[in-house]
């Protein structure tokens, strides 16, 4: 599934990610909230292929996302936003894992992170779970959203998305997910993640914007979980902020100390008349 809103200079890649798989047994649905920019258009030259599209209006991405989420049928299910692709090979890869792995409904692989200033990074998942994902203090808690895939049966247990959440969506679906089980990550680039002026990861504040929502759910989701899990994440938490603190503090000192030897330096060399400090030897 892709969801579209005038990012017609992005859709084609999408949707041409999708189709090159060259997947047999492939239902794409796009769901386009109602675009002015030529998304439309782009849409109807590939419509042969798809199972269902839409242009309408809607009440943001979520909501978008839900209307394709109650279409899908497939046993596998994942959705990739017009601005990011898939990498050749990716669908055969997450089809061949599942057939392998039956019992398994949950499949994260590696995620190639570019533009927007940045350097080129590859975000390569290697655990997965409630607690890795509540860690909320720490670089890329959140998987790659165009890497994950999921069975149809773990969407019917944990519902839709959250259409009260315009940052965080994601993340609320997958700690619902990770209380049936943990994610599998496997190393394999699965997709590619565009960060541009156009996009919500892009524009204004870039990811800071994300942050507030990010900790509102992660820290209701906590709240719901045993009183055990609450404490471990607590003592995680304030270790994190110690640590940290402790780091700060000390850079600080190492600063405040090499200031004032630079002063005492100064000082000295100025009440003696020698230009150069060093071992053995001394200019005037």
């Amino acid at each position: 599934m892709t969801v579209n809103y005038n990012m017609a200079s992005f859709l084609e890649r999408a949707i041409r990610s999708v189709l090159d798989q060259n997947y047999p047994n492939l239902e794409y649905i796009i769901i386009d909230g109602g675009s002015t920019d030529g998304s439309v258009e782009i849409i109807k030259k590939h419509e042969q292929h798809l199972a269902y599209w839409v242009s309408e209006k809607d009440q943001g991405q979520s909501d978008a996302l839900n209307k394709g989420l109650k279409l899908c049928s497939g046993d596998i299910i994942a959705w990739l936003n017009a601005d990011d692709y898939y990498e050749p090979g990716a669908l055969e890869t997450v089809s061949n894992w599942f057939i392998k792995s039956p019992k398994k409904n949950i499949l994260v692989g590696a995620c190639r992170m570019f533009g927007g200033g940045i350097r080129e990074n590859i975000i390569r998942p290697k655990k997965v779970n409630t607690d890795t994902m509540t860690a909320y203090w720490q670089s890329y808690f959140v998987p790659p959203q165009p890497s994950i895939f999921f069975s149809k049966s773990i969407l019917d247990k944990v519902g839709i998305l959250d259409t009260r959440l315009h940052y965080a969506m994601d993340l609320d679906l997958w700690l619902r997910m990770s209380r049936y089980e943990d994610f599998v990550c496997i190393p394999e680039v699965l997709s590619n993640y565009e960060i541009h002026t156009e996009s919500k990861s892009g524009s204004g504040d870039g990811f800071d914007k994300f942050e507030k929502e990010w900790k509102q759910v992660c820290e209701y989701f906590v709240a719901g979980m045993p009183l055990g899990f609450r404490i471990k994440h607590t003592l995680r938490k304030g270790f994190f902020i110690a640590t940290k603190g402790i780091v700060k503090s000390v850079f600080y000192i190492n600063k405040c100390i090499f200031f004032v030897l630079g002063i005492v330096v100064r000082a000295f060399k100025k009440l003696t008349g020698i230009k150069r400090l060093g071992i053995l030897s001394a200019e005037k």
